[in-house]
Formats: structure tokens, sequence, C-alpha cells
């Protein structure tokens, strides 16, 4: 079960990388309304992934800017949320292979009464605004975005959730 999960979790940073490398420089930052626009529905998979996993403080982003953003300080860009994908992808995989998946869930209890919960809550939570992401970059390419779900599994990163 474990390995199946890396897998399903190796994908998700598959298709996540393959999305946001998607947009254009343009509409990254002027699509979607508020919290659906790209930069920000990224910058939240990143957040919430770092909030269920527990993983303390992120590096910079490659630019050098903190991942913890200030108050109204701009969102991340494309190039930034990349810049750290790799980082989630090991983190993603250090914190399942070190899980119980059949232990008690002491802290995210709207997720299940086991680990395994929390594993597939954070999963379906970032493939639902993965999908929406992906929606977004869909209209912006006039409904002719690739199918970046189906080429992910057919041509992986090779990383999977290990990050390489």
């Amino acid at each position: 079960m474990k390995q199946d999960t890396l897998a399903q979790y190796g994908h998700f940073w598959d298709v996540f990388d393959r999305v946001v490398g998607g947009f254009s420089g343009a509409d990254w930052r002027n699509r979607g309304q508020g919290m659906t626009r790209p930069d920000s529905l990224a910058y939240h998979i990143l957040k919430s992934t770092r909030y269920y996993v527990k993983g303390g403080e992120t590096p910079p982003f490659e630019s050098g800017r903190s991942f913890d953003l200030e108050e109204g300080e701009m969102l991340p860009s494309r190039e930034e949320i990349l810049s750290l994908t790799g980082y989630f992808r090991r983190l993603c995989c250090g914190w399942l292979e070190s899980m119980d998946f059949t232990g008690e869930n002491r802290d995210f209890p709207w997720t299940g009464k086991t680990q395994y919960g929390t594993v597939l809550f954070l999963l379906l939570h970032g493939s639902y605004h993965l999908g929406e992401l992906e929606g977004i970059l869909n209209e912006c390419r006039g409904g002719e975005a690739p199918d970046f779900w189906g080429d992910a599994l057919s041509h992986p990163s090779g990383e999977g959730a290990t990050g390489g």
C-alpha cells in the first residue's frame, strides 16, 4: 500500500509541474479570480502540503524570496513555484515513508481516524485544486491544453514522490 501511495503522490507532483509550467507569464497572474488565480492556487497547494505534512521551515524560492510571504506581498511567480516542487516531492516522500498508515490521527480529526486518512485528504485536496488550475490553463489555451494527467502517466518524470 505504501508503494502505491508514493506512486500516486509522485504522479500528483509530475502533473503539478506540467500544469504550472504550462502557463504563460501573463496568464499566471491575470487569469481567474481571487483565490482561483493560478499564482494563488499553486501557492495554496504548496502551503497546505507543508501544513499537513508538518514540514517546518521551507527553503526560500530560487529567487531568494522567503516562502512565507508577508501580507500584501506579491504571490510567487511560476518560476518561483517550480523552484520548490522538488523540495515538496521529497518532503512528501519522507512523510509517507516514515508514517504508520494505521496509526491514530490526533492532529487533523477532520481528515479521518488514522494517519492514512490524512494522506488521502491531502492528496484529494491537492488534486481538487490542481484540477482548478488545469481548468484555468485549458481556458487560457482556448480548450486546447494538453492532457497533463495522462501525459504524466505515460511519461513520468522518473522522480516519483522522491524528487530524484
